[in-house]
């Protein structure tokens, strides 16, 4: 039998022509294309914000989301790099739970793949990041670590919160948070007047619940950690 010799310029025009015949034909048949581990884009399912879940969502949890996010786990993603195009294929991400090595890792900034990985990342394209806190896992501990190890944890929340995290206690929480989003500049808005003393954590809670202006009454004290806080993550004050 007489051999064929195909040069490598040849191989590499086949090798194309043959994607893209598979391509035409996935297309026609209306099956979404999926490529180097990469799930399809928005366009390809539906007009759902893509909603990224970090762990395990309870059957309850999941189906108050399901109505208004395309939920998608994890594990649909490639977790060794977490690059650019994956961050990209999703809108906001919603941490179900967090082991006590995921939350350090976070808290220090060290992206070493799964949790920590796709939060830092996530954090670093600017999607909004939700944290259940039924799913903070040293919480279970509570009893029985000893307090200044309990502590350390308690402080890595608080970093976590200055890094953007949001902490919800209930999926629903999500809901009204988008609502208030899209509801006008107004809706956003946190209520503060009560206050006479005004204190960085009060901001931080304001900030993780969405809300971007601070209603303050008139002669109200603002503490010089909160004027730092106000400063670096662009919130406004509206004195009545």
């Amino acid at each position: 039998m007489k051999r064929i010799s195909v040069s490598q310029e040849e191989m590499k025009g086949l090798v194309e022509r043959v994607a893209a015949e598979l391509k035409r034909r996935l297309k026609e048949d209306g099956h979404p294309q999926t490529f180097a581990g990469i799930s399809p884009g928005r366009g390809a399912r539906n007009a759902k914000k893509r909603l990224l879940v970090i762990g395990t969502l309870e059957e309850e949890e999941r189906k108050t989301l399901s109505d208004s996010y395309e939920l998608v786990r994890q594990e649909e993603f490639c977790t060794k790099d977490w690059e650019e195009a994956h961050a990209q294929d999703y809108e906001l991400i919603l941490v179900a739970s967090l082991s006590p090595k995921a939350m350090a890792q976070v808290a220090h900034g060290i992206s070493a793949g799964g949790a920590a990985a796709g939060i830092l990342q996530g954090l670093m394209m600017g999607r909004p990041v939700f944290l259940l806190e039924r799913g903070l896992e040293y919480r279970n501990y509570k009893d029985s670590a000893s307090r200044t190890l309990y502590l350390f944890y308690q402080k890595q929340e608080e970093v976590m919160k200055h890094f953007g995290i949001r902490f919800v206690e209930h999926t629903m929480d999500i809901l009204d948070q988008a609502k208030r989003k899209t509801g006008g500049e107004m809706q956003r808005l946190a209520d503060l007047t009560h206050l006479t003393l005004l204190q960085e954590s009060d901001l931080i809670r304001a900030r993780n619940m969405g809300c971007r202006g601070i209603r303050l009454k008139e002669g109200a004290k603002v503490t010089p950690l909160a004027m730092d806080y106000r400063n670096s993550h662009g919130l406004t004050f509206f004195w009545e």
